[in-house]
């Protein structure tokens, strides 16, 4: 690895640093209890791509002015598009539904963001009764805005409420319902290039319930923010860090299976 590469790993934050010297550790770790350079190189490879996942933080942190400074005009609300990090700015709607234990959910309704009112004795609160989705909406270049996958939301928080014993949306429901509040908040979609509106169902246990037991209803609710990169680093950080581990262990696995060939060729 050259100088250069090294300089630009150093020159990031510190957890950067901390877990290149941990993954150089592990290095030497994996080389003595490994059984052949291959299951090393392949543990090798497995850790630094974990750690390098666990180093990178989200960017939650708020700007320092804020980013929803005014109503802006007919296309898109006044946000700072540029700074958006993944940090809730609230939009202009949320989409709220019910259902009681044993029905199934038929209507459901835009209504202004805000809080909502919810009882001490709820299983969402005392036994964590409760599932979440997330899924994205992207403005186009020509003005046409995308929803990625809603469908397989749907199926994912159907087989998680059947694992919790709660009443869920059809897929049918699920997807008008995210259509819905896209719609309501289309002002809040980025430009293209700019991030996506981030879109979080919820589907909760609520109700007074003091013993373990299925909620008595279930609401149904989807907000939206606008979000820009969840993770923050340059792409140069994240090349460094796999030539300094990746293709060394790369190189170990191809000599270790050149070997395996030659000898079953014997």
């Amino acid at each position: 690895m050259n100088q250069h590469a090294v300089t630009l790993i150093l020159g990031e934050t510190g957890s950067i640093c901390v877990v290149v010297v941990k993954m150089y550790i592990s290095l030497e770790f994996f080389k003595k209890r490994s059984h052949s350079p291959l299951q090393a190189s392949l543990s090798i490879l497995h850790f630094a791509a974990f750690s390098l996942c666990l180093c990178l933080p989200p960017s939650v942190q708020p700007s320092s002015s804020p980013l929803r400074i005014s109503e802006g005009d007919d296309k898109y609300a006044n946000v700072k598009w540029e700074e958006l990090g993944f940090s809730l700015i609230p939009t202009d709607c949320m989409y709220v539904a019910k259902c009681r234990q044993g029905e199934s959910f038929t209507e459901g309704k835009i209504v202004p963001y805000g809080d909502i009112s919810i009882s001490p004795c709820s299983p969402i609160l005392n036994y964590g009764q409760g599932l979440l989705e997330g899924l994205k909406a992207y403005r186009t270049e020509d003005d046409r805005i995308l929803i990625f996958r809603p469908h397989e939301n749907a199926l994912r928080m159907q087989d998680g409420a059947e694992r919790l014993c709660m009443a869920s949306p059809s897929v049918e429901f699920f997807v008008e319902a995210v259509k819905q509040t896209v719609i309501a908040n289309k002002k809040w979609v980025p430009p293209p290039g700019k991030g996506a509106l981030y879109i979080r169902p919820l589907l909760i246990g609520s109700g007074a319930n003091l013993g373990v037991a299925p909620a008595p209803e279930y609401p149904f609710l989807i907000y939206a923010s606008p979000v820009g990169d969840y993770h923050k680093v340059s792409f140069c950080v994240a090349a460094a860090v796999f030539e300094l581990f990746c293709v060394p262990a790369k190189r170990l696995i191809r000599t270790e299976m050149v070997e395996s060939c030659r000898e079953a060729q014997v």
